[in-house]
This record gives C-alpha cells, structure tokens and sequence, in this order.
C-alpha cells in the first residue's frame, strides 16, 4: 500500500510504499498515523511508483476510516498523471498540512451536531 505523508519526505515527494500492514485491512482513501505523524494511504499502484521509497515496517493505526474517497483519489492519480507532477503537489490542492487541526474541527463538528440533535429531540 503507497502511503502519503503530510509531514515527512520520502525523496523528492510524500509518498513512501508501506511493506507489511500486519492483520489490519488498510483501504485506499484510510487516514493512518505511526506515532506522531499522519498518513493517508492512497492505493495499491501509483504513477511513476519507480521513484518511490520502501517505509520500515510499521504497526499503524487507523485514525479515520475512509478520509478520503475513491474518486478523490482517482483525480489525485490522473492529476499526477496528466501534470507529470508530485502527490506533494496535488494533495495540497484538496487539503491542509495541518491534518491535527483539521480532525480537531471535524470532532468539535461532530460534538455540535449531536448537541443539536438533542435539543431538536426534547
């Protein structure tokens, strides 16, 4: 599974292949992190996978199943593609480095929604 990093370089991009993902099932699209720094997993083949590193063998832990969506995905590749660019490039157009923050929100976000739920119930 090719994994991209939002805070660390692998080369001259944030993607690194992950070797053995253990008995954990990892899908495209999944957010992981290896103790403090965030992965997305982003699929089984890539565009020019030649230039890609191997990560170490890991035990990573899902932190958002499904962050992102296959046909986001599927744009990021064609994007790399077509533009002869990095991941690097590309997935900054769609979302921020500062992947803490923006799960931060989306757990206040939640928080709101369900309080909201319940006052619409009672």
């Amino acid at each position: 599974m090719y994994l991209y990093s939002f805070d660390r370089f692998f080369g001259v991009d944030k993607v690194c292949l992950l070797g053995d993902t253990g008995k954990k099932k990892i899908k495209p699209g999944d957010l992981l992190v290896f103790g403090n720094q965030y992965f997305l997993a982003i699929g089984e083949t890539l565009v020019f996978s030649e230039q890609y590193q191997h990560l170490e063998t890991v035990k990573p832990e899902l932190v958002y199943k499904e962050f992102m969506t296959k046909s986001t995905l599927d744009l990021f590749h064609w994007m790399v593609e077509t533009y002869y660019t990095t991941y690097k490039s590309v997935v900054r157009l769609f979302i921020t480095n500062a992947i803490e923050k923006l799960l931060e929100r989306e757990g206040k976000l939640k928080a709101q929604g369900s309080k909201l739920k319940a006052v619409v119930q009672s």
